[in-house]
């Protein structure tokens, strides 16, 4: 017979703590009972619970008032801290509600609290592999094991291991997990390890590959077989076309909204965000029908939503570029080693090429979200070596009006 929940009842016992009792038959007919502390933090406004270990209702009581008082005597500021016996799983759902608060407060973007998600769950799978120890235990084993068993990982779509940038990325998710358990009072001593990022390029587009490459993306798009792959390659085809075009960060594009994109005199423009910092650029006619067409397109096959930029069925915007697409569409367009390459390319085209054409480059700096310094720093070769403009993909024209788009730089 199947398992039968006859009852749950709820009894308060202190100012924000409870115990919940309740009580079900087994598959084999027997009557089973449980007891559970329930703790509401007022900062989440989410309960926190604690199985407790007992059978009747004055030893749960006993227990609850126990635990609730262990879980108390961290608080700082009223913000009541993890207990040191605190199992990883209940870490992690802590912080996770922490940053669910912080996501709804305005202070992290919804797509970044959906990749801290799924990075920190990677901790869970972890744990498991390695068999499941204590905290403690589980600290050391993460610093001695971690990186030889995300290595080892592969994608579940494609089979093929991560990417170093995404490994990365996982593991500062993680370091700012360990952080905050150690504010919490859970960790007495500070994880230190190191984090070797990819090295970044400033390589263009390279010009003889740019046909093959829109060629290989539109028709990876027409042969899509399902619904799905069709709306993804259609969304990063009009992404990439948009860096291009627009010489914006690929996490500006991530986090636009529909809201940011506004008529002005019979033309479009963007507001985009970068770290706090906003700036406004406007859009060229094929970068405004691009965007104009894609919308339509989510209105007549899904849901138009809140951001500009979300996969199949979802209403958040991208987590990461697809490197499956990415690589094939470069690897289809004859681009040696795709898997070296980024979408940041299309970026550096347009400042490579914008900076050939004899374009100023404060202006440049201030249209990309940019210091004139730093520009200096990082094209200053291109800016007296011409050979390498001609690597970038030369369009008709800037694909910019300086004189119609404004940086502007304000709090979001």
């Amino acid at each position: 017979m199947p398992v039968e929940y006859l009852s749950q009842s709820v009894e308060p016992i202190d100012t924000g703590l409870s115990v919940v009792e309740k009580l079900w038959r087994a598959a084999d007919g027997r009557l089973k009972k449980a007891y559970r502390a329930r703790i509401y933090q007022r900062s989440s406004q989410t309960y926190h619970h604690k199985t407790l270990l007992c059978d009747n209702f004055l030893d749960a009581k006993r227990l609850a008032i126990e635990y609730f008082q262990q879980f108390k005597s961290g608080s700082v500021n009223g913000e009541m801290r993890l207990p040191h016996s605190m199992s990883l799983r209940h870490c992690i759902e802590r912080f996770i509600e922490m940053q669910r608060v912080a996501m709804r407060q305005g202070r992290i973007q919804e797509p970044r609290f959906e990749v801290l998600k799924k990075h920190i769950k990677t901790l869970e799978h972890f744990s498991h592999a390695i068999g499941r120890p204590k905290l403690d235990v589980f600290i050391e084993r993460y610093l001695e094991r971690f990186d030889a068993w995300q290595s080892a990982q592969v994608s579940a779509h494609t089979g093929r291991p991560f990417a170093k940038t995404s490994r990365d990325a996982e593991v500062k998710s993680h370091r700012q997990f360990f952080r905050w358990l150690q504010l919490q009072g859970v960790l007495t001593d500070p994880v230190t390890f190191h984090v070797q990022a990819a090295p970044q390029t400033l390589r263009p587009f390279p010009q003889d590959h740019h046909e093959r490459l829109i060629a290989a993306a539109h028709q990876d798009v027409e042969t899509a077989r399902t619904d799905r792959d069709y709306w993804n390659r259609q969304m990063w085809f009009v992404v990439m076309m948009t860096l291009y075009e627009l010489g914006c960060r690929v996490s500006e594009l991530r986090a636009l909204k529909w809201s940011d994109v506004s008529p002005v005199n019979g033309e479009f423009s963007v507001s985009l965000i970068h770290r706090h910092r906003r700036r406004v650029c406007m859009l060229t006619e094929p970068a405004a029908q691009r965007l104009l067409g894609w919308k339509n397109f989510k209105f007549n096959h899904g849901e138009v939503g809140d951001f500009v930029f979300t996969p199949w069925q979802q209403s958040i915007a991208f987590a990461r570029v697809s490197q499956t697409l990415k690589n094939r569409w470069f690897r289809q367009a004859g681009v040696i080693d795709p898997e070296t390459w980024t979408f940041s390319c299309f970026r550096h085209s347009f400042l490579i090429n914008a900076l050939s054409q004899g374009a100023d480059p404060e202006q440049i700096a201030s249209y990309c979200g940019l210091s004139a310094d730093t520009l200096k720093a990082r094209y200053a070769n291109t800016m007296e070596d011409q050979s390498l403009a001609q690597q970038s993909v030369q369009p008709m024209r800037l694909t910019f009006n300086l004189e119609k788009s404004k940086a502007l730089v304000s709090d979001p």
